[in-house]
């Protein structure tokens, strides 16, 4: 083994992990006949849940270690950590010092206060299937893992193709590895499976779709696999103009390039890629969007524009700065808006759903200055709107509403800005009121009902 490691014949995990933390992959899954009505009121942007398990290798080594008291419950034992228990997840200090004070093996217990005295917030702690080869033999009671291990939680992801007729579903999914190197259970466990196997996974709806209206410009934003939900927008019949600003490391990286190129040709898409390891420009998605500014500034300020962003709460911390920065500074045809009012215009292109997010994680720096200037204008901008639905949002022409129980007539009669009368006729004014669906009241006080 030494001499085929010196010749360099086979490799470290290591050096796979390394490379295959740059792998993003398209997986296509067909849904069983007898759950086919669940794709059936699937969209584009919708979620899949997918529940993964702990590879074979995985869970024999961690059986092995483990303290078992009844061997004639050792299949129902290898089910459960297959299933039940994430064993890459790293484990917390409270489920390492529990674990030092039920396991009966004083070497264990040296070798976990270490871990414990020594843990930082630059260290990741280990996971129970590193655990199991740090510790002496059968120094993990069984019992431990039940009551403390990680739950195996569902992963979610967005949908990259839907084919309801095909009963097909395809998702995107990154290698994800930790800092120790140790890639991630799903990741682990989605390249292991052959053809024929069964994934378990649950559907789910979002609000992250597509607008009715086929002219309203989509301004796509996503890196790494969040690029998935705008490959189901691209893929469906949907006709929008759609700019996409996408981010990876290099060329090689980026998914679905001749679907690109080939939308592209067709007017369909226009395509902004930002290269973060390229080694004459290298720029991340936000620097890119504050480079075409231009484009930018003439998608914010089109009324119909809809604004998608999928991808790690950081970057969308940083697109969202990038957009507010360009609308702040402006250009020749567009002039500034200042820091105040750009940060309050995004705020209320949240608030109308014409800026759509899907972001998966937390930031861990909440303290940011730009995320508590949203939060300040966030509030409000809610203030405002709540106000307005209380004493009713303004009309934009003056209105007579004459009701009856067969008719609603509508007539335009000035351009000022309220509803001063209804009119009604006949003897049932409840059930000829309840036809009035648009109807907003300024106040009680006002004598606009007469």
């Amino acid at each position: 083994l030494d001499a085929i490691f010196d010749e360099k014949i086979c490799d470290t995990w290591q050096g796979h992990s390394s490379r295959l933390v740059r792998s993003t992959d398209l997986f296509t899954f067909e849904v069983a006949p007898a759950f086919s009505d669940s794709i059936t009121n699937l969209s584009p942007g919708d979620d899949v849940a997918l529940y993964p398990s702990n590879v074979d290798d995985t869970v024999n080594i961690v059986l092995n270690m483990l303290i078992v008291q009844d061997y004639s419950l050792l299949d129902a034992l290898r089910s459960r950590l297959k299933n039940d228990v994430d064993l890459a997840k790293p484990l917390s200090l409270e489920q390492l010092t529990t674990l030092y004070d039920m396991t009966p093996n004083e070497q264990a217990k040296v070798v976990l206060n270490m871990i414990v005295q020594n843990a930082s917030t630059d260290q990741v702690n280990p996971s129970i299937e590193r655990l199991v080869l740090i510790l002496p033999p059968c120094s993990v009671p069984v019992e431990w893992v039940w009551e403390n291990g990680p739950p195996m939680d569902p992963r979610f992801y967005s949908i990259a193709d839907i084919s309801p007729t095909g009963r097909i579903v395809s998702i995107i999914q990154a290698v994800y590895t930790f800092k120790t190197g140790q890639a991630g259970t799903t990741s682990r466990w989605i390249r292991s499976l052959n053809t024929g196997d069964i994934a378990r996974a649950m559907f789910s709806k979002t609000d992250f779709h597509l607008p009715e209206s086929d002219d309203s410009p989509l301004l796509l934003i996503a890196t790494g696999s969040g690029i998935a939900p705008f490959r189901s927008f691209w893929t469906s019949e949907a006709k929008n103009p759609m700019y996409l600003f996408f981010g990876c490391r290099d060329q090689s990286e980026l998914p679905f390039s001749s679907e690109i190129a080939q939308r592209e040709n067709q007017g369909r898409i226009y395509p902004f890629v930002a290269y973060s390891r390229d080694a004459e420009k290298s720029m991340h998605v936000e620097e890119l969007m504050c480079q075409e500014s231009d484009t930018i500034l003439s998608l914010l300020h089109n009324p119909k524009l809809i604004v998608y962003i999928c991808g790690q709460p950081a970057m969308e911390l940083s697109v969202r700065k990038a957009m507010i920065s360009v609308l702040a500074e402006g250009n020749d045809k567009y002039p500034g808006l200042g820091m105040v009012r750009a940060v309050e215009k995004m705020v209320i292109m949240k608030c109308t759903n014409r800026l759509l997010t899907q972001v998966y994680g937390n930031l861990q720096n909440q303290n940011d200055p730009s995320i508590i200037c949203w939060n300040e204008s966030t509030a409000k901008v809610v203030r405002v709107l709540s106000r307005l639905e209380r004493i009713g949002a303004p009309r934009p022409r003056q209105t007579i509403i004459s009701v009856n129980r067969r008719k609603s007539l509508v007539r335009t009669l000035s351009r000022r800005q309220s509803i001063t009368k209804v009119v009604t006729e006949g003897d049932n004014w409840e059930e000829s009121f309840r036809s009035v669906r648009r109807l907003s009241v300024m106040s009680s006080d006002n004598a606009l009902l007469k």
